[in-house]
């Protein structure tokens, strides 16, 4: 590719740019994109921030020299690389305040790639600071990108260059503290406050910065001032409470400073006015800061605090899980959930102990996270359905499923029934009622078979359960009826009553999959009794159900005859009748779903095992006079860019309804799926 013309440059600019015409756009977007991965894109990009004719020109520009540096650098002989490190300083010397945001950080991140790759400049930060004296605009942004940069996977640095930087860094973080301290002190404008935070988060990150001399810290100092008035800017709340999470993420790191522990504890547990302000103030962003600063600062402290308490003793940062706690208890379900790592690692640490009396001393803790979790679990009054898979709040939900399964041993399953079983009387809201029915689906398989004060109770409240019900506590039920599989399967007169509530509920289109998962289950963990019950799940079987709902209730049949004595062999005929029956019903769904999933899904070592079923399923199709095969080929999707025409389906058709082998229709498929890649 020859050198284009600058004017020409300009022109694909525009076009990229301010050009209405998508096309046009697209062109130039081509263009430029194979301009920047020439050799000459070096020169051209140096000239377009020489010229600084406009913005976009000099953004690419910019954009193009950060993204060569950190590829392309071995495009450029050594002695061209001191010039090219001198180009960038000059350009970001002649950057100020009101230079684009964009161009100032591609432009650092292209000196600060070029710094960590050129092992030749000792001492680099030494040198950019004093070659930045005069602009401390553009030296807060390349101090704060290259600390960033040092892990970056785009650089290709070894362990020992990156080691070596690090080391650096340290070495001049004294200085470097002093200049944030000065400009800090100086700062009248929030933009400059904020990039002087966030340098600070990248030092701190990178473990440049020496905890012993943080108590005199001025940034960290102007962080909590920050976080203590629940009035200031929301952009500089968010970056204060980063750095203040950061530095206690370093301080777990470097536990042996007391002083600084001490210092830092007290200065953000101070910080609960200001979240209860937040909270007041209705401000959800700044108590969601609040939220991620005390649980960084109860994770801080955790194996101390498990140290402490295992010997007896109360370590001072235990105050740290009750912040925690008053953040689990905020109104939206999202601040809570900014605690939970904090549960699951408390959960392990006293796990790994194994000390019951340490154990006991986390109790109240538990109680009073399941119960807020409880709350946060109720759905909205209006609704009329359960939320499904997909929705943020089922995705929830599904996390406090998993939350409370993590941490239920320390106070018991059995107390956990208690403390919902508690909660239910007759004038609680149905979203009550069905929040604490989930909570204790989440304990249910964990409940002891010796269990007989609650369980019974809530059992028989289920089976009795009106049908006036709002629906979503009856789903709950169901689902709850299945875990508790396990205990009805250690009494087992409960057993038919739960199959009969069960069945019925199949009948429903709104409980319709619940009920057949719950039966699954009932009947994979009660199959040494199921058999007694055949008849009813038979009969369930015959139902006319979705094909997910009918593969489940096989499931739970397969269960009930797998324990049947040999004078009941009967049986098998009766499932066999039923097995033709079913395949009668949900025959071509299930030769669609066979055929998709060979075209679209399925690695072509695997077709051997659906070219089996689906030979299967043709013999069925001719002995009962009729075609699934065509009809589900016209079904097959036909918006991708490569696809079976008509005629190829037709061929297909023809060969695998004559097909008499499992290696020819494995042929076949695998022929045909390659139509579709």
């Amino acid at each position: 590719m020859e050198t284009p013309s600058m004017d020409t440059i300009y022109q694909a600019i525009h076009a990229l740019y301010d050009n209405p015409n998508a096309s046009e756009k697209e062109k130039a977007s081509i263009w430029l994109a194979d301009i920047q991965k020439s050799i000459h894109s070096w020169k051209i990009a140096d000239e377009l921030l020489q010229q600084k004719k406009d913005v976009q020109s000099c953004y690419f520009a910019a954009q193009t020299m950060r993204s060569k540096v950190q590829h392309n650098l071995s495009e450029l002989p050594s002695e061209a690389i001191v010039s090219l490190r001198d180009s960038l300083v000059a350009h970001l010397e002649r950057t100020s305040p009101d230079t684009s945001a964009a161009i100032l950080t591609q432009l650092s991140l292209a000196l600060a790639d070029l710094a960590l790759q050129m092992t030749g400049w000792q001492n680099c930060i030494g040198d950019l600071i004093k070659k930045f004296t005069n602009n401390n605009f553009a030296l807060l942004e390349i101090l704060t990108v290259l600390p960033q940069e040092i892990d970056s996977s785009s650089l290709k640095l070894g362990e020992n260059r990156r080691e070596e930087i690090k080391s650096e860094l340290r070495s001049n973080s004294h200085i470097v503290t002093l200049f944030l301290k000065e400009s800090i002190i100086s700062s009248q404008n929030t933009s400059v406050s904020l990039k002087i935070i966030k340098c600070m988060t990248s030092w701190i990150q990178v473990r440049a910065v020496n905890i012993q001399e943080i108590p005199n810290n001025a940034v960290i100092g102007f962080c909590l001032q920050v976080l203590r008035d629940h009035n200031s800017i929301n952009t500089l709340h968010d970056a204060a409470s980063d750095c203040i999470c950061a530095l206690l993420h370093c301080l777990e790191e470097n536990n042996n400073n007391e002083n600084v522990e001490r210092l830092l504890f007290d200065s953000v547990s101070a910080l609960e006015e200001s979240y209860h302000m937040a909270v007041a103030h209705e401000n959800e962003e700044k108590a969601a800061n609040y939220a991620k600063v005390f649980t960084e600062l109860a994770e801080t402290f955790l194996e101390k605090i498990i140290a402490a308490t295992a010997s007896r003793n109360t370590h001072f940062a235990m105050r740290s899980l009750e912040l925690a706690l008053v953040c689990v208890g905020h109104h939206d379900y999202e601040v809570a959930e900014i605690t939970f790592n904090l549960w699951y690692r408390l959960s392990e640490e006293v796990y790994q102990n194994d000390y019951q009396p340490l154990t006991d001393v986390f109790k109240p803790h538990i109680e009073r996270l399941i119960e807020a979790l409880a709350r946060h679990c109720q759905c909205e009054p209006d609704h009329t359905q359960l939320p499904e898979e997909g929705d943020e709040f089922y995705e929830f939900r599904m996390k406090v499923m998993g939350l409370i399964k993590d941490v239920v041993f320390i106070i018991g399953s059995s107390s956990v029934f208690r403390q919902m079983f508690a909660t239910l009387h007759a004038d609680i809201s149905w979203e009550q009622t069905e929040a604490a029915l989930f909570v204790m689906q989440a304990v249910a398989k964990n409940i002891l078979p010796e269990e007989y004060e609650y369980v019974p109770k809530v059992v028989e409240a289920i089976l009795s359960m009106p049908e006036n019900t709002h629906v979503a506590v009856r789903k709950t039920c169901i689902l709850l009826l299945g875990e508790l599989c396990e205990w009805i399967e250690r009494h087992p007169e409960g057993l038919e009553p739960c199959l009969q509530f069960l069945i019925t509920a199949l009948n429903d289109s709104q409980l319709t999959f619940a009920a057949a998962t719950a039966l699954q289950s009932m009947c994979s963990a009660c199959r040494a009794r199921a058999g007694e019950h055949v008849g009813l799940v038979m009969g369930a079987a015959r139902l006319a159900l979705p094909a997910a709902a009918a593969v489940s209730v096989a499931r739970a049949l397969a269960a009930a005859i797998s324990h049947l004595p040999p004078d009941q062999v009967y049986i098998v005929g009766l499932c066999t009748a039923l097995a033709s029956e079913v395949i009668t019903r949900y025959g071509e769904e299930i030769t669609y779903a066979l055929l998709e999933a060979s075209v679209l899904h399925l690695h072509p070592y695997m077709l051997s095992e659906v070219a089996e079923v689906l030979l299967e399923l043709i013999a069925w199709q001719k002995a009962a006079g009729v075609d699934w095969v065509q009809p589900s080929l016209q079904k097959l999707p036909r918006d991708r860019s490569a696809v079976a025409t008509e005629q190829q389906c037709w061929q297909f058709h023809q060969y695998a309804m004559s097909a008499e082998k499992c290696k020819e229709m494995t042929r076949l498929l695998r022929d045909f799926a390659r139509l579709y890649q």
